[in-house]
């Protein structure tokens, strides 16, 4: 596990980090969705790594930590990420869960784990930016403190 921290430039209100999860086994595909994720310039995320579901089931074990967002690739070794995000689900039914696949025929097993969204590989930076487009509203409806605009 490696954790990121996504620094930007901070607002007058107070506001919080979006904490995420990523999970995939392959680390091209990681490292595409971290370059995503830097170009970002309007949120502040935090984002830890795991290459498997074990690792990142584990981790959460040890350190009670909940995430924001899950972002889990759905075809890996062992616990697949439907499988993991329905081991989560159990525990946090706040969880907000997005699946990163080349595989579409997952799609309507991650509906069964309340799935926010479900996106085709390659990674793209203009996939993630539309991703957190889209989920910044769902998180100002919750209530939750994050700030998205600088």
């Amino acid at each position: 596990m490696h954790r990121v921290l996504l620094k930007v430039k901070r607002r007058r209100e107070r506001t919080r980090m979006l904490r995420v999860a990523i999970c995939d086994d392959s680390r091209r595909d990681v490292e595409r969705l971290e370059s995503a994720l830097e170009r970002l310039e309007h949120y502040h995320i935090q984002w830890d790594v795991f290459y498997s579901g074990e690792e990142l089931i584990e981790y959460k074990k040890k350190c009670e930590n909940d995430y924001d967002l899950y972002i889990f690739d759905v075809e890996m070794p062992g616990i697949n990420g439907i499988e993991l995000a329905a081991r989560i689900r159990k525990e946090d039914v706040r969880a907000i869960f997005v699946f990163l696949t080349s595989h579409t025929e997952y799609a309507l097993s991650a509906i069964d784990v309340i799935t926010l969204a479900y996106i085709q590989k390659p990674i793209t930076p203009e996939k993630v930016n539309e991703l957190f487009n889209k989920i910044e509203p769902y998180f100002q409806n919750v209530n939750k403190e994050f700030s998205f605009k600088i």
